[in-house]
């Protein structure tokens, strides 16, 4: 359709109406409050008593050393590499 019609432009402010009244509509007071008081029935843990940052448990905590740095002459690294893969090939199949 080449030709806009008048009756496409009510159809448009009639969308675009009923789609900002969807959007920004905002919970009154009395809703809110209620979802606060559920939010905040559960109490907050305690802190630890203790020196230094406090962080989460060891096996949440991604502070460790997690790669590896490549040796400064890739040829060397070629070379390990090539030893591994005669190791591999010389060691015998087990079954």
């Amino acid at each position: 359709k080449s030709i806009i019609d008048p009756e496409d432009i009510r159809v448009a402010i009639k969308l675009k109406i009923a789609h900002n009244k969807e959007f920004s509509h905002r919970p009154d007071r009395a809703t809110l409050e209620k979802w606060a008081e559920h939010k905040n029935a559960c109490p907050l843990p305690n802190i630890p008593n203790r020196a230094g940052v406090p962080l989460p448990q060891e096996r949440f905590c991604l502070n460790t050393a997690n790669f590896q740095i490549s040796p400064n002459d890739p040829r060397q690294a070629a070379a390990e590499r090539q030893a591994q893969q005669q190791q591999q090939q010389a060691q015998p199949m087990k079954k």
